[in-house]
C-alpha cells in the first residue's frame, strides 16, 4: 500500500540562516467576505524546502515531487560530511528510489542555532554519485 508523508516543518518563530529574512504570520479577518485569514511572508529557504535551481520553484509541478523514497541512516555530528563510501554500501537500494532521505540525525537540531549553521553536509563526490544515478 502506498503512503503520502508530509515532510514539511514550519512556524512562526522558526530560525533563519544569518541574511535571510525572518518568518512572518499576520492573521486578520476580511469583512467584505467575513473570512479569518492569514498573510504570510517568507523566503524561498524558509522551513522544508526544495532547492531548485536558483530557487524558483514556478518551473516545477508538485507531482514531480512524489514517488519511492529510501531513507538511509548515516548519524552524523557537527559539520560532518555524508561520504561517497557511506553512498556506495547501499547503491542498490538507491536504483529503486526516486527520492533519497538521509537521516543525519539532525533533526534532533531542529530550531536552535547548530540546526542552521552547523548541519552535516554532503561531500562533492557523494553528490556527483546521486546526481548521475
Amino acid at each position: 500500500m502506498r503512503e503520502l508523508i508530509d515532510l514539511s516543518r514550519y512556524s512562526s518563530n522558526m530560525l533563519e540562516a544569518e541574511g535571510h529574512r525572518k518568518f512572518e504570520v499576520e492573521r486578520y479577518n476580511n469583512p467584505k467576505s467575513n473570512t479569518h485569514l492569514s498573510y504570510l511572508k517568507l523566503t524561498s529557504h524558509t522551513g522544508t524546502h526544495i532547492d531548485a535551481p536558483s530557487h524558483f520553484l514556478d518551473q516545477f509541478n508538485v507531482r514531480e515531487f512524489t514517488g519511492t523514497g529510501y531513507v538511509l541512516n548515516i548519524p552524523k555530528k557537527e559539520n560532518e560530511t555524508v561520504t561517497l563510501a557511506e553512498l556506495e554500501n547501499c547503491k542498490e537500494s538507491l536504483l529503486e528510489a526516486k527520492f533519497l532521505f538521509i537521516r543525519t540525525g539532525w533533526e534532533d537540531k531542529w530550531n536552535q542555532p547548530e540546526y542552521v549553521n552547523s548541519h552535516p553536509f554532503i561531500e562533492p563526490e557523494a553528490a556527483r554519485f546521486l546526481a548521475d544515478k
